[in-house]
């Protein structure tokens, strides 16, 4: 039997971060709706790692066509329309190269942040001709 969830949270992380090897980001699959409309994500920024921003959309970019096709390989049906909620958490001394290119100091305090990537479902999916 397939543990969706571990599939689910592998996936995520191989599908994250546009392909930039940059710091080490924790990455935890939270939970999934009854419905599997919605992903629940828990997404760190550590302490002692460097990365170019926080900015969540900077180093992830959703390719839902390829992340569902990516499931399906591995027995998972994703449900359509789906949501990818981020809760980010930024921890102290998390160092960030493009703050200093701004006057930012690079050691900002923790904080977090969520953001939700919602897949956009086609107007005429479904309906009748």
């Amino acid at each position: 039997m397939i543990d969706e969830d571990i599939v689910v949270e592998r996936l995520l992380r191989a599908n994250l971060f546009n392909g930039k090897q940059q710091g080490r980001f924790n990455v935890k699959l939270c939970s999934r709706t009854s419905d599997g409309t919605v992903v629940r994500v828990g997404l760190r920024f550590l302490k002692d790692e460097t990365y170019c921003c926080s900015e969540l959309t900077c180093h992830f970019n959703p390719q839902w066509a390829e992340f569902r096709s990516d499931a399906a390989k591995n027995g998972v049906r994703l449900a359509t329309p789906l949501a990818i909620e981020f809760r980010v958490m930024v921890e102290v001394g998390a160092n960030f190269t493009r703050y200093d290119a701004v006057g930012v100091p690079p050691h900002d305090e923790a904080y977090t942040y969520n953001y939700v990537f919602a897949e956009q479902q086609d107007a005429n999916e479904g309906s009748a001709p």
